[in-house]
């Protein structure tokens, strides 16, 4: 094997090996939440509130409330990466005049709708009218 062939094939290795710690490192600060359809959770972050309820008008049936000061500026970029890493598509976005940020994810049948204010998330799932 010539050098040049070597020296690719090490470098190849090399960044293999760096993208798979990376998303394990990623992937270990996040965990995959239960109530919101595996969408992924901080796992530093503080649950403040959950329910189950069903609400028909807005077609929610579940949702989590966290307090994580990670997102004071916004959602941090290895937080979104996860997301679409795991599968979520971002379908809508809208930013309030207060700072708040609305954004919608999508993946198989349900959608997750997920707010983010100051200092903390609110996660809630949608899951589509059944006809």
């Amino acid at each position: 094997m010539s050098k040049i062939k070597k020296i690719v094939a090490v470098i190849v290795i090399v960044l293999v090996a760096l993208v798979g710690i990376s998303y394990f490192l990623l992937d270990s600060r996040y965990e995959e939440g239960v109530i919101v359809n595996g969408f992924p959770i901080p796992k530093n972050a503080e649950v403040i509130g959950e329910d189950e309820m069903i609400d028909i008008e807005s077609n929610i049936s579940n949702s989590l409330y966290l307090d994580w000061p990670k997102v004071t500026d916004g959602l941090p970029f290895d937080y979104e990466l996860l997301i679409m890493l795991k599968g979520w598509k971002e379908v809508d976005s809208e930013k309030f005049e207060d700072g708040d940020t609305l954004r919608v994810y999508t993946k198989d049948d349900a959608e997750i709708k997920l707010t983010t204010t100051e200092s903390s998330i609110g996660i809630l799932l949608s899951m589509p009218n059944k006809k």
